[in-house]
């Protein structure tokens, strides 16, 4: 387990040099979530004097050049072959037959490993590969037990720790300022949440602490997704940003705003995705050259973009969750987290987008936009007040997280006493 930036595919290869100069023999086979990882991979391969075949789209557009080159190794004509592959074209059983002719002799690397839990990933694992890795900066998944059984047992358990701590230690990360940002909620978002708020206290049972069936269950589920959506989509998140935009003493360059998946209502009556409306704000009213870079946008314009990022010909990306893993852009220096779960995951992954090395980037900025809860005026019961308390101890958690690491944590995480107080989690997040 290496921080996001901390080295992995680098730490990787070099093992995979380690075990040819062993073997003298040796099949690569990299499967990656995304084919932007596996494009990564391809450069970084090169870089040690490999030639791989990067398999993904349509069986025809790969598979005449691995049977050539298995049927090489097979020959003895080549010593090795480098395969890098998405986790689709992974499972895909042609893919599976051509690689387990040569099961013995492969090295399997699975990067981002907390994606190989899939049912249909699972089912496509040969255990005649004796060689496996799995790389990623956050392995467990949460609320998955048996997803995280899977890859201990497959891939084996931890064998090494670098964290987020040392690798900025050791120079690895930049060190970062973090700037926890307090929003509130507008009135009638203030009227939905104390509603949703006190569905989810009568369903959970605080007060008699009574069981929740299957179908509560669900509901209270739903309530949660409903309430979460509310906050990471609040209407003043926008205006938030603009002000502290305007606010900045130089102009905006090499940053990534972090979008919720919603909409938001605007003063016209009409609704707009939180990302778009973002994308015009900073566009329309602030000059700032900027693309969205979402699932809507085509793989070899999501491409494009990132090269435009890396030239300086962009000076933002606005994202939701397409840049949440894997993908390199060392030169991004300032961060805007408009939405961020409590998923570690998620967090974790956004902040070593910003932390990665780059010529002259002494530190990066990030900028989390926290949600207060409106005011009960304590107007309702200790179950409804647990209920908050518990929604804001996990917002804690990631901001004490953030804290502990960036240069001014002390001072970032002060400007959440009154919180703090007033849920009484002053000495921390266990309380």
């Amino acid at each position: 387990m290496l921080a996001t930036g901390g080295g992995k595919t680098l730490t990787a290869l070099f093992i995979a040099h380690k075990l040819w100069l062993a073997k003298k023999r040796l099949v690569i086979v990299v499967t990656c979530p995304f084919i932007v990882l596996a494009d990564q991979w391809e450069k970084e391969m090169q870089r040690f004097g490999l030639d791989p075949i990067v398999c993904s789209g349509g069986q025809n557009t790969w598979k005449p050049s691995v049977e050539q080159a298995l049927s090489a190794f097979s020959a003895d004509v080549r010593n090795v072959v480098a395969l890098v592959t998405t986790n689709a074209t992974f499972r895909n059983p042609i893919f599976q037959q051509l690689v387990g002719r040569q099961a013995a002799q492969t090295f399997l690397i699975a990067d981002e490993v907390h994606n190989a839990g899939a049912e249909q990933f699972r089912k496509a694992t040969n255990e005649d590969i004796p060689l496996r890795l799995g790389l990623s900066a956050t392995p467990e998944r949460r609320f998955d037990d048996e997803v995280n059984a899977f890859l201990c047992n497959y891939f084996g358990p931890t064998v090494y720790e670098f964290g987020l701590k040392e690798a900025i230690a050791a120079g690895v990360l930049t060190k970062y300022h973090y700037h926890p940002v307090l929003v509130p909620l507008d009135a009638t978002e203030e009227e939905d949440y104390l509603d949703l708020t006190l569905k989810i206290s009568r369903i959970a049972g605080f007060a008699q602490g009574a069981a929740v069936d299957s179908d509560e269950h669900d509901n209270l589920k739903r309530l949660l997704i409903k309430r979460a959506r509310l906050i990471a989509n609040a209407s003043t998140k926008l205006p938030a940003l603009n002000k502290l935009l305007k606010d900045r003493t130089e102009p905006l360059k090499q940053a990534l705003i972090y979008c919720g998946d919603g909409t938001i209502d605007k003063p016209d009556a009409t609704t707009m995705r939180q990302v778009s409306e973002t994308c015009r704000i900073l566009g329309e009213e602030l000059g700032i050259r900027c693309r969205q870079y979402t699932a809507q946008e085509a793989p070899d314009d999501r491409a494009l973009i990132l090269e435009d990022f890396r030239q300086g010909f962009l000076d933002a990306i606005v994202a939701i969750r397409c840049l949440d893993e894997g993908v390199d852009i060392p030169v991004a220096r300032v961060g805007f987290l408009l939405a961020s779960s409590s998923n570690p995951r998620q967090y974790v992954q956004r902040r070593g987008r910003l932390l990665r090395k780059a010529p002259g980037k002494d530190f990066s900025e990030i900028y989390d936009f926290v949600v207060v809860p409106p005011d009960m005026g304590g107007s309702h019961s200790d179950a409804v007040f647990n209920v908050e308390r518990k929604l804001f101890r996990r917002e804690l958690a990631r901001i004490c997280e953030f804290c502990e690491t960036a240069e001014n944590g002390a001072s970032a995480l002060g400007t959440l006493l009154p919180l703090r107080v007033k849920y009484n989690l002053i000495s921390g997040v266990n309380e």
